[in-house]
């Protein structure tokens, strides 16, 4: 509320007059960063580029939408599904100079991507939006080329490769026929171990990379002949398909392949809050003053409501006056009772807190 008191208005009064005497006086263009006394010492160039960050800070938006719509289509390409959202934020965040800097160097997207989204880090499938999180599990053999059977079977000559499943039952792999514990959603990425047994002497590499996606230049495991190497990593997974991991043996060796999981990564899921309801002690308000009634909620809730409650069904109104407002830790009522005799009256909240210890 403001409080208009006799002689306190005159200074405002004249600071404002003052600050429209100056405004009449300087020229009426400012610019930011440029004192109007040094605008005529500006090139045309320079003029016009004050002028125009000017303009962004004044109304940003157009620009940061021109932006974000010049690489739209790059970025869905990519997979950016929360592209709009965050990229809002990060460009809004932006001073008018470094916006149109931004605007200048961007000359294509993959220096849009990191000057944009640099502070949002990219998972292994540049998804922005689902926050992957790792769920470890117990060693789990996935694939033995020694022991799998049909396409799954035998050792892998120079350039050849094997798709297999991560999720399904697995045993023509020559892993656990129950399967390993990932879920039937296709993971984006998975943690495995994956080792070479060679069959001959000669010398490669095991490649892992998502089944249908591009072989990667940088190898997981290297072997020669007559020794077993193994090597763990993080790997793309596909989804939609019913193999969706593929390794590649690459070089002039032979040999068997063996995968076992040891975690994979995954969306988190929406966890419910844990909440409970607290109640005060009932209060005898007395009359002719104010009360104040506290529900206070446990050792690591936050209130997210509450209000207050009488067993006598009427206070009295219109001389019971309340007031229901949320404290650090609980909620509280404020009783003004004017009704002539004592009102009972309690408070309640709603506290909650998220999962967890």
């Amino acid at each position: 509320m403001i409080r208009r008191e006799a002689g306190k208005c005159l200074p405002v009064l004249v600071v404002a007059a003052a600050l429209l005497l100056v405004g009449a006086v300087l020229p009426a263009q400012t610019t930011r960063g440029t004192s109007n006394a040094g605008l005529d010492q500006l090139s045309p160039a320079e003029l016009a580029r004050a002028e125009r960050i000017e303009q962004i800070e004044q109304d940003k938006s157009p620009l940061v939408n021109e932006l974000l719509g010049r690489w739209a289509e790059a970025a869905a390409a990519k997979g950016y599904d929360a592209y709009w959202q965050k990229g809002q934020h990060n460009l809004l965040a932006r001073d008018a100079a470094g916006l149109l800097e931004l605007s200048e160097r961007a000359v294509d997207f993959d220096t849009f991507d990191k000057l944009v989204f640099r502070g949002y880090m990219v998972n292994s499938l540049g998804d922005l939006t689902r926050d992957l999180v790792y769920f470890p599990l117990a060693p789990c053999r996935l694939l033995d080329t020694r022991i799998g059977t049909g396409t799954f079977a035998g050792p892998k000559a120079p350039g050849t490769v094997v798709a297999f499943s991560v999720n399904d039952t697995l045993g023509p792999q020559g892993g656990l026929a129950a399967g390993c514990g990932v879920p039937g959603v296709d993971p984006p990425a998975l943690s495995v171990v994956i080792t070479a047994v060679p069959t001959d002497t000669g010398q490669g590499n095991l490649r892992a990379y998502p089944t249908g996606g591009t072989i990667p230049t940088a190898s997981v495991v290297s072997y020669q002949g007559g020794v077993v190497v193994a090597a763990g990593t993080i790997s793309q997974s596909a989804s939609g398909t019913s193999n969706e991991l593929t390794v590649r043996n690459q070089g002039a060796g032979t040999t068997h392949i063996v995968v076992d999981v040891t975690g994979y990564f995954a969306a988190p899921a929406a966890t419910a809050l844990s909440c409970t309801t607290v109640q005060s002690a009932e209060v005898s308000c007395p009359n002719n003053t104010w009360t104040a009634i506290d529900a206070t909620c446990p050792t690591g809730y936050t209130a997210t409501g509450g209000g207050y409650h009488t067993p006598e069904g009427s206070l009295g109104y219109p001389n019971v006056w309340l007031t229901s407002v949320p404290l650090t830790n609980g909620w509280r009522t404020w009783v003004d009772n004017q009704a002539g005799g004592a009102r009972r009256m309690y408070t309640f909240a709603r506290c909650c807190r998220l999962p967890g210890q």
